[in-house]
């Protein structure tokens, strides 16, 4: 996963990371790997199409 937000941060960005940007990948990776997480099942597609998101607003 830090390989996949690096590359695409260094296509993007066409520099090294900062300082700043690693600590967020590093602190985004913990979160996405922390023990609270592991019995939490996906969003199912529903709740983030576009239709279910913007229903309220027609």
């Amino acid at each position: 996963m830090q390989a996949l937000i690096e590359n695409n941060l260094l296509t993007e960005a066409k520099q090294p990371l900062s300082e700043t940007t690693q600590e967020w990948v590093k602190l985004l990776a913990e979160f996405c790997h922390h023990p609270a997480l592991e019995n939490v099942p996906p969003l199912p597609d529903k709740a983030i199409a576009r239709d279910s998101i913007y229903r309220e607003r027609e």
